[in-house]
């Protein structure tokens, strides 16, 4: 019997919300406490919820600009904790929110989603390089995730491969959590939430 490709994209959305219950069910009994994880577990609800969405047929161009941005807002200032350049990562891709926002507001929700999905798969794929040439080895599960997510999106609007799509990215975004976890460790202290704690301390104490 073959399965009904929305039931494979329900599926996809389930286990991108899951991703971020488990991670979220590791920083609330583990070690997990950085602002990284906070942010990539916010994406994957964000994520899971516009795939649900989608899948129902509950999504406007509107909102489905809105819950990209979001998702991108997350997972890119988290990359940019990651490698230590959350500025520049920051600055460009809330540069490129803002111009996806004035597409939508002029009415061209094509260009807008496009710029959308522009900032989200440039600037991870920026990270992805970065993090694969500080840590090597260390980080090769979120690599494959990351390579798997980005070719099940270049053919996400082909009805050949739309079972194949969904399938990788399931896939992807386990690796994706699995890999997150993985490099726990080797992450800057910087982006502990205790670091941003001891700061504030220092700041507020005379």
């Amino acid at each position: 019997m073959i399965i009904p490709t929305s039931y494979i994209t329900i599926l996809n959305g389930v286990v991108t919300l899951l991703c971020g219950v488990y991670l979220l069910y590791r920083i609330l009994t583990g070690p997990l406490k950085n602002l990284v994880f906070i942010l990539w577990t916010c994406g994957f609800f964000v994520y899971g919820i516009q795939i649900l969405l989608r899948s129902y047929g509950f999504l406007g161009n509107l909102s489905f600009i809105v819950l990209v941005n979001l998702m991108t807002a997350c997972f890119v200032y988290g990359m940019g904790l990651m490698v230590e350049h959350f500025l520049p990562f920051f600055v460009a891709s809330s540069i490129l929110a803002l111009i996806s926002d004035y597409f939508m507001i002029v009415g061209n929700d094509v260009l807008s989603i496009a710029v959308s999905y522009v900032a989200f798969f440039i600037m991870m794929s920026l990270g992805m390089v970065i993090l694969y040439f500080r840590y090597r080895e260390n980080v090769a599960f979120i690599t494959i995730g990351w390579i798997l997510l980005t070719v099940s999106n270049v053919f996400a609007y082909s009805n050949i491969f739309i079972i194949v799509v969904d399938v990788f990215a399931i896939f992807a975004k386990v690796l994706l959590a699995i890999g997150l976890i993985k490099i726990e460790n080797i992450l800057p202290e910087s982006v502990t939430l205790q670091h941003y704690i001891d700061d504030l301390k220092k700041r507020t104490v005379k």
